[in-house]
């Protein structure tokens, strides 16, 4: 089997509530040599941990997982991992995670240098040294990996300092992280991603809603999807939502072009507060499609002007190439 060394790859793991990503990264190249994907995320490792009963600490039942998947990976790609660092991000560091680590708060240098780490022992069930990091949380708001995500985002860009740069990461529960002076000095959260899943998925508005078979985003699209934007820089969200409802019984829209009309009820929303009257710059960090979607209501506010929008290729790395920053910062086990 082929061997890398610890100066030009590490072992990126992404472990979030409901999903698990670990990469074999090659650090010099910055590219993704293979990748082990599943759902097996925080809360159901936990959960399985509750139902044993076991004696034995959560971290036990992580590195057990953590084996399996390590062991896929090294023969998915024929080299030894056994001694590579692993630097996981995300919710491993939480209260259902395997150590529970304090938050970092702001203000927080985006190079990640006042991150919270804690080395962790494969407790001889692996061989791998584990860096773990925590999140950054306000007195009203918290984050664990979007942190990490713009410490590789911005290593990426080496995007020229401006006065102020609000950073969007959509997603399940999308940010905005505000950055001054090369410090994050504020975020908020929206849960617009969750909201979008339980309404395209349960009670009244399922029904009225159906997901496109294709990712492509053509003018039909955009058109409903610029409507429902619109009618969220007038309308509260809360009497906004049976309008989905409206335009499916009265035939205005097929349930395909709802589900545009939906995001865009949503993600105008999000937006209309954050966007009033900033300066701002804002860089979207998302995959193609969601992107696409964020930017277009950018370009529909008039904002065309003061908006970034992110290559897939740059979003799919942010995470390790983060984790990589940090890893060189924190490197105190060999």
């Amino acid at each position: 089997m082929q061997q890398l060394t610890k100066t030009s790859a590490f072992l990126s793991c992404d472990w979030g509530t409901t999903s698990f990503r670990l990469k074999l990264f090659d650090i010099v190249h910055g590219i993704t040599l293979a990748e082990e994907i599943s759902d097996k995320g925080c809360a159901g490792i936990f959960n399985e941990w509750q139902k044993s009963r076991s004696k034995t600490s959560p971290a036990i039942h992580y590195l057990l997982y953590l084996k399996e998947a390590l062991s896929r990976l090294s023969q998915k790609t024929g080299i030894v991992l056994e001694n590579m660092d692993i630097v996981i991000s995300g919710m491993a560091s939480s209260s259902i995670g395997m150590r529970e680590l304090p938050y970092a708060s702001l203000p927080f240098p985006i190079d990640g240098a006042a991150a919270v780490t804690n080395w962790i022992s494969g407790e001889e069930i692996i061989l791998n040294n584990i860096l773990l990091i925590s999140g950054v949380a306000t007195h009203n708001d918290l984050m664990r990996g979007e942190e990490t995500q713009l410490a590789g985002i911005v290593k990426m860009i080496k995007e020229e300092t401006k006065e102020e740069t609000i950073y969007i990461l959509p997603g399940t529960h999308s940010k905005h992280i505000t950055v001054t002076n090369k410090q994050i000095v504020d975020f908020k959260t929206f849960m617009t991603g969750e909201l979008f899943g339980l309404l395209l998925h349960h009670g009244l508005l399922a029904g009225a809603v159906t997901a496109p078979e294709s990712n492509r985003i053509e003018g039909k699209e955009i058109t409903a999807f610029h409507c429902g934007v619109k009618k969220a820089l007038e309308d509260d969200l809360l009497q906004n939502l049976f309008s989905v409802r409206v335009k499916d019984l009265k035939k205005y829209y097929s349930k395909t072009l709802n589900y545009f009309y939906l995001s865009g009820l949503l993600i105008g929303a999000e937006l209309k507060h954050t966007c009033n009257g900033s300066k701002a710059h804002y860089t979207i960090c998302s995959d193609h499609t969601l992107g696409t979607l964020y930017y277009s209501a950018f370009r529909y506010l008039g904002l065309a002007g003061q908006v970034t929008l992110l290559t897939d290729e740059l979003h799919a790395n942010a995470a390790a190439i983060g984790q990589a920053v940090i890893l060189q910062k924190f490197k105190t086990v060999n």
